[in-house]
């Protein structure tokens, strides 16, 4: 039978593995976040301010991907 110290252990191992997994998934989400951002950003350039950067319009996205989380 389980005595109250390996109990409490299991319970901060799995607070830190709770812990863990929000941070990951807050840090995802802020990544997610910052790709729309850049994706906005590039969508409201003109085409021809998109040229002049040699960025075709159709390749915002991937840019953007790239940028956020690397190649």
């Amino acid at each position: 039978m389980a005595n109250a110290a390996q109990l409490t252990g299991f319970h901060v191992s799995a607070q830190r593995s709770e812990a863990s997994f929000l941070a990951k998934a807050w840090a995802q989400f802020k990544q997610y976040r910052l790709y729309r951002q850049t994706v906005d950003e590039l969508s409201q350039l003109s085409r021809h301010d998109l040229a002049d950067l040699g960025i075709h319009p159709s390749s915002s996205r991937s840019i953007a991907h790239e940028a956020v989380y690397g190649a």
